[in-house]
């Protein structure tokens, strides 16, 4: 037998007993969450829920991708942009940002503005210290063959 396989029967065994064990009333059932699964396939509402939560997701990469590239290019290239920047992008990517989900949430509600927030303080730390890091670390050779070509720094 797969062990693959195996070891999702065993999850789902878990996860049914677990539920029928009635330690908190809101945890379904797997074979439950399975059923309301394959029903929302079957009626298509699965596909619009799934749209739904691609909106703020789609919307916090853009705004992620523009200002965390824009970031890391500036820190990279200039040393005066990198000394004020830096420390505000280690700092967001040490901390864990994941626990302010529920202050936005508190602050701007349910909507759509706390979501793409979400995605935002949790995507753009790690795109600008990737992109400062890339432009930080081109090799000399591929800077000389930049200004060969009268390519400048700025």
């Amino acid at each position: 037998m797969d062990w693959k396989i195996l070891s999702v029967a065993i999850f789902a065994l878990i996860w049914e007993f677990a539920a029928w064990s009635g330690f908190n009333f809101a945890f379904p059932t797997f074979t439950a969450t399975m059923a309301a699964l394959w029903s929302m396939i079957a009626d298509g509402s699965r596909g619009a829920t799934y749209l739904r939560t691609m909106e703020p997701l789609v919307i916090g990469l853009i705004i992620s991708l523009t200002v965390g590239i824009s970031a890391g290019v500036a820190m990279g290239l200039r040393q005066t942009v990198e000394w004020i920047t830096l420390p505000v992008f280690f700092v967001m990517q040490a901390a864990p940002m994941a626990a302010l989900n529920p202050l936005v949430t508190f602050v701007h509600g349910i909507g759509l503005t706390s979501k793409v927030l979400a995605v935002v303080m949790l995507s753009m730390p790690v795109v600008a210290m990737n992109s400062y890091k890339a432009v930080r670390n081109v090799p000399p050779s591929m800077v000389a063959m930049c200004t060969s070509y009268a390519g400048v720094r700025h």
